[in-house]
């Protein structure tokens, strides 16, 4: 009886680390996407220093949060995204609108793709 009582204790820490992952996750995509959002209104006006600005404070979120993402994300997808996040302040250095525009694009479908595998379902926990 005891050990049913453990696998019981196991199955449910089990599956309140999924629900807060899956709560973390979310909380950080949906700071990251306000920056992105910012961005593509900023690059759609083409204000670059507002741009530029507000690409280093993504750059720094960005460089904290990916280190918890570690965790519950596939590192290949992590890694693609890094490399789009950190890019696009060259971009707004360049003021290059279009490679702006795409890079941001591309960053919100991986990071809402993220966000979209991390929902919590009883089939992700089995």
């Amino acid at each position: 009886m005891k050990r049913f009582y453990i696998s019981i204790v196991l199955v449910t820490v089990a599956l309140l680390l999924c629900v807060l992952g899956a709560f973390m996750v979310s909380k950080m995509v949906d700071n990251i996407m306000a920056d992105v959002t910012f961005l593509q209104h900023s690059a759609k006006t083409e204000n670059f220093k507002a741009a530029r600005e507000i690409s280093l404070n993504l750059a720094d979120k960005w460089d904290n949060y990916q280190n918890y993402l570690i965790v519950f994300v596939n590192m290949a997808r992590i890694d693609e995204l890094s490399e789009k996040v950190f890019s696009v302040k060259d971009y707004c250095t360049k003021e290059s609108l279009d490679h702006l525009n795409a890079t941001l694009s591309e960053i919100e479908f991986l990071i809402l793709d993220i966000k979209d595998a991390e929902i919590f379902s009883l089939f992700s926990f089995l």
